[in-house]
């Protein structure tokens, strides 16, 4: 174990499934373990140390014995009268699920983990924004009789190519000479380079450029994007740049100048686009387009299997993409009162949203201001 402690709300949260392990040390060290031997890790605990107040977390595990085999932290939120269940790493945990042993079933393990929520008697929602079919997650009765379709997905299978100029040969001849001429055109304004940053420093600074020129873009286009706008998400984006390998960070420089910046998540055999953003002053040359077939060259290079553009669905996925998923979100009740307040809550955050979005810019700016006193937990 190092001297930074990357599970400190284990101290003080509940620790909650069919066994739990009071030794915390101990179970600090299985939950390690766990997620190195996993298919697929949603929710992975050094994103939940950085995202989530120590005291809001709760985590249902289920043992094998000794062995720690299956885990599934939530974050406990009040929200007016309910106590709503909700993701544990907060905007940057892309799906929802549980993390389990590789080498037993899938379901049944889901199905333990989502008993022990499911005797959470002072939780009267569990809200699972993004999940999808096939997963561990939608094996669940209760939860497949909640879910409803969210959004569309791409994604881009690389087993198959051996490197990204096969995908480029792919391509229609029209934009074959689209990416040519945009690189030329690149070159001609400085030397075109394309890497992974590994350097804490480096990391850092690419974060806070691709959030600032994402910021930038929002308020160009007269956009709300709370999130990204937030000072929660970002303080927690540039904590997992310091000390997160999970967190791919791609730059693409022209010359001295930074023109594009993406951010992603490897998950196993899996890449996660998770923010790609790049300088107005690249735009018309490509800079985008060329830094995300760099990120897909990596990723190919690294042995992964796939390149997940997620949602939501736009043209420019769709071009790269040869695959198309459909993201569920479930509300799930777990007294009277979640109940009562299941649909109005599915339903009433996309709604809120789309009015935001409508609102004049003063009191825009007003609201992001009084929902950015709420911290990082209220994204």
């Amino acid at each position: 174990m190092s001297d930074h402690d990357p599970f400190p709300f284990l101290r003080r949260s509940p620790v909650a499934g069919t066994a739990s392990d009071p030794h915390t040390d101990r179970f600090r060290a299985r939950w390690a373990t766990l997620e190195a031997a996993a298919r697929t890790v949603p929710s992975p605990s050094a994103l939940v140390a950085a995202a989530v107040p120590p005291d809001s977390v709760r985590v249902a595990t289920v043992h094998a014995g000794s062995e720690l085999v299956g885990v599934w932290p939530l974050r406990i939120e009040r929200l007016g009268p309910l106590r709503v269940a909700l993701r544990a790493g907060g905007p940057l945990q892309v799906y929802d699920g549980p993390t389990l042993h590789p080498e037993l079933p899938a379901a049944p393990l889901a199905a333990r983990l989502w008993d022990a929520i499911g005797r959470w008697d002072d939780v009267d929602l569990v809200y699972l924004p993004a999940f999808l079919p096939g997963s561990a997650v939608a094996s669940l009765p209760a939860i497949r009789a909640a879910a409803l379709p969210r959004s569309r997905t791409a994604r881009l299978r690389l087993a198959p190519l051996p490197d990204v100029q096969e995908l480029i040969a792919q391509q229609p001849r029209h934009r074959r000479k689209s990416l040519r001429r945009r690189r030329r055109a690149l070159e001609r304004r400085g030397a075109v380079k394309a890497e992974v940053l590994t350097q804490v420093d480096a990391r850092i600074s690419a974060v806070e450029w691709a959030l600032d020129t994402k910021i930038a873009w929002l308020d160009t286009h007269d956009a709300m994007g709370a999130t990204v706008r937030s000072t929660g998400f970002r303080r927690t984006l540039l904590q997992l740049a310091r000390r997160h390998p999970g967190l791919v960070v791609h730059r693409l420089q022209v010359g001295t100048e930074t023109a594009a910046v993406e951010l992603g998540f490897r998950d196993r055999t899996t890449y996660l686009s998770y923010l790609g953003t790049f300088s107005p002053h690249f735009a018309k040359d490509g800079a985008g387009v060329t830094l995300t077939l760099a990120a897909i060259d990596w990723c190919i290079a690294e042995g992964l299997e796939t390149y997940d553009l997620l949602a939501p669905l736009t043209d420019f996925k769709q071009t790269w993409a040869d695959q198309q998923r459909v993201v569920q979100a479930a509300a799930v009740p777990l007294s009277l009162a979640g109940k009562l307040a299941a649909p109005l809550f599915r339903d009433t955050r996309d709604r809120v949203k789309q009015l935001a979005e409508r609102l004049p810019p003063w009191l825009r700016s007003e609201l992001l201001t009084r929902l950015d006193r709420r911290g990082p937990s209220a994204r």
